[in-house]
């Protein structure tokens, strides 16, 4: 149910308020803003949002990882497990997409980089599958990545993403990091 503006201000302000005799010009102009606010804050309504059948996207990635790592080699370099999860914001042509949720699994070694996998699942439940590889270059991670499946309102999206990652320390046992990356890619659906 939709409440009209002028609801929102008598509920504010009181419904002796409502005929604007007992509210100051001051006070009323304070109720629309508000309400106003609130309005603007609310937006459309919950429920599904549109997206193109193609586009390219950039935005921020916000992640919380857990590693496991074990010495491997005799150039001390070692081999790592990881999972991250944390929210993905995504700019589109027309604006922000809702922020997805991540989940992420992989492995790196020091010569044949990684590989990942990611679930990005959206506020009604539709996910997004990806598969990433990284090159591990000193101090940093070259990740690219391609879009492979989805549920939902992203059935067949197929497309591209990269982003840099400063990798975590390659000591053995169980560590913790958190960054924020930039992301990039585009996205077809059929």
């Amino acid at each position: 149910m939709r409440t009209s503006l002028r609801e929102a201000v008598g509920r504010i302000a009181g419904p002796e308020a409502e005929g604007g005799e007992v509210m100051s010009r001051k006070a009323a102009g304070a109720a629309w803003a508000a309400a106003l606010g609130i309005a603007l804050a609310a937006g459309a309504p919950a429920g599904a949002w549109e997206i193109a059948r193609e586009g390219q996207f950039d935005g921020t990635w916000t992640v919380s990882a857990d590693t496991w790592s074990m010495e491997f080699g005799d150039d001390g370099g070692a081999v790592t497990i990881f999972r991250f999860t944390g929210p993905v914001l995504v700019r589109i042509p027309t604006g922000f997409a809702p922020s997805l949720d991540s989940e992420c699994l992989g492995f790196t070694a020091p010569r044949t980089g990684g590989v990942g996998r990611c679930t990005l699942t959206d506020p009604e439940g539709d996910r997004i599958f990806c598969e990433l590889s990284a090159a591990v270059d000193p101090g940093v991670l070259n990740v690219g990545g391609s879009i492979v499946a989805g549920t939902g309102k992203y059935r067949g999206m197929t497309g591209t993403l990269r982003f840099q990652a400063v990798p975590g320390p390659q000591r053995p046992g169980r560590g913790t990091s958190r960054q924020t990356m930039t992301i990039f890619g585009s996205w077809t659906l059929p």
